[in-house]
């Protein structure tokens, strides 16, 4: 992998000159969530589901989104066929909204017309959130012959006039692979032969079905089974190429099957905004700083998508652990940041009044309650001195050890988020086999939260991440946006990691509670 930064040394006058200019800059144009921005411009994402009943549309909600439930349980019963206007809304996650046109029955004209007139009207509402966003048409794969498509079907593959992006999905892809990996001898990869032979079979028996479709419709097969999560994997890549701007965010927020595409998210969500100040050496007057921290953690939480009844995400003992990791990129031989024990809120509130000059705005507001780790508060010490003859201040030369502090959180937050990614899919697989049906995701508990940190927090990644922050970022260089942005992203992509087996199990199971016997908002003992 190429070096994706360089440095540039300073002389003194050229650094004065600097921190005179970054004296001036504030983080204010950047402390608005982005994600929030874009769910107010669009709070609903929809999704209109073509398909005969049985071809399996409950089944790939549930894989894709794991929501556990049922199409029937929004009052669409089998064997009728529904309103289209009629939205289900998945109780997991209220942003997505579903219609179904169920299948076509031959000569049915009339409910053909009315899936094309909601197509073109949904199409074209004057609200984003209004709008049909994508189509998946689902239909089985045949095994033992039969058309591929109904002809209504294709009817609406062939209409040109449609504005809304479709996606075909050909479902129960593990039954032909299954019937051929039967007849296979076990001598060989059984799984990899299987399934390129029944993907083979599938091409060559409805070639002419398959070309011609629309060169920019895609499809692909999908199952809801877990040895083929991959499939899933393929389907919601396909779905995220389709949707446009913003809306792109909404559907990667909602699918449970990517990180990839999670990862991806958190990093564009980032450097539209909050990473770009990072370098400036930071100005970071009154509660900007807690403000920042809390924009960062609000909008990866978000980009994540997790199921949290409880808020555990956006926790003031959730925050105190995040910020907690960062300790060791503040302090070094020449620091002389006060040690102030983690979490000693009180304590900090007298320092902060002590050596702060009274008329700073954030002398009591950043001191009040348990929110960030001492770090934090050491920044607020330390990034400011005061003048001996007056209230002003100036901008200190500790900035380095500042962005260390904030390079590290953004990059630790976001691989303890994919860490929690794997452990509640490991959790939601074991579900699944314990009730025999497909479950994409858990709700968050305390344990999974604390399983995912720990797993991170004692990996040799997280020291290795930090190590090379250090070594990126020193005392006596300035560094250009694009240099720190990119090696932020590159920490996190060379750096993300699965949990090992022992972490897995234990979050399969969750046996014992092992959660803190502490109110994870007030950080008081329960």
């Amino acid at each position: 992998m190429k070096q994706c930064h360089s440095t540039l040394l300073l002389p003194p006058s050229m650094t004065e000159s600097l921190e005179t200019q970054l004296s001036s800059l504030t983080f204010n144009e950047e402390l608005d969530s982005t994600y929030d921005a874009i769910v107010e411009s669009c709070p609903k994402f929809r999704i209109l589901l073509i398909g005969r009943s049985g071809v399996g549309k409950s089944a790939l909600i549930n894989a894709v989104f794991g929501s556990g439930v049922a199409i029937e349980e929004h009052g669409i019963q089998p064997g009728t066929v529904p309103d289209i206007n009629h939205e289900f809304v998945l109780p997991n996650n209220p942003r997505l909204v579903f219609h179904d046109s169920q299948g076509f029955s031959h000569g049915d004209g009339q409910n053909f017309e009315t899936v094309l007139r909601f197509i073109r009207e949904r199409g074209e509402r004057p609200q984003l959130e209004d709008r049909l966003h994508v189509i998946w048409l689902c239909t089985e794969i045949p095994i033992y012959g039969g058309s591929l498509f109904q002809t209504a079907e294709e009817r609406i593959l062939h209409s040109s006039d449609l504005k809304v992006p479709i996606v075909i999905v050909f479902t129960k892809f593990d039954k032909p692979v299954n019937k051929i990996k039967r007849k296979l001898p076990k001598t060989v990869d059984r799984d990899k032969v299987a399934r390129d032979a029944a993907k083979d079979k599938f091409q060559k028996d409805y070639a002419e079905s398959l070309s011609t479709l629309p060169a920019s419709i895609p499809h692909v097969e999908v199952s809801k089974h877990i040895n083929f999560k991959d499939t899933l994997d393929r389907l919601v890549d396909l779905t995220e190429k389709e949707v446009k701007g913003a809306m792109s965010y909404v559907w990667v927020s909602s699918q449970c099957p990517s990180a990839d595409l999670k990862i991806k998210a958190s990093i564009q969500i980032g450097k539209k905004k909050y990473w770009s100040g990072l370098s400036r050496s930071l100005n970071i007057p009154g509660r900007s700083l807690s403000k920042w921290l809390d924009v960062v953690l609000r909008d990866l939480v978000s980009c994540w998508g997790f199921d949290d009844p409880q808020g555990l995400l956006k926790s003031n003992l959730f925050k105190t652990k995040m910020t907690t990791l960062q300790e060791d990129l503040l302090d070094d031989e020449s620091s002389t940041f006060p040690k102030i024990p983690l979490g000693a809120v009180a304590t900090v509130a007298g320092i902060v009044s002590g050596v702060i000059p009274p008329a700073a705005p954030f002398a009591i507001p950043i001191a009040a309650g348990l929110v960030f780790a001492a770090w934090v508060y050491k920044v607020y010490l330390t990034t400011y001195e005061p003048l001996a003859s007056s209230h002003q201040m100036f901008m200190s030369r500790r900035s380095p050890q500042v962005l260390r502090g904030l390079m590290g959180y953004i990059i630790d937050l976001t691989i303890v988020m994919q860490s929690l990614f794997w452990l509640t899919r490991a959790r939601a697989e074991a579900k699944s086999k314990a009730v025999g049906d497909p479950i994409a995701t858990v709700p968050l508990s305390k344990r999974l939260v604390e399983l995912a940190y720990k797993a991170y927090a004692t990996d040799e990644h997280s020291r290795t991440v930090h190590a090379e922050i250090r070594q990126f970022v020193k005392r006596t260089i300035a560094l250009k946006p694009e240099l720190v942005l990119g090696q932020i992203v590159k920490l996190i992509e060379t750096h993300r990691f699965q949990p090992s087996k022992g972490f897995q199990s234990e979050a399969e199971s969750e046996r014992g509670s092992g959660e803190e016997s502490v109110n994870w908002d007030t950080g008081n003992s329960v």
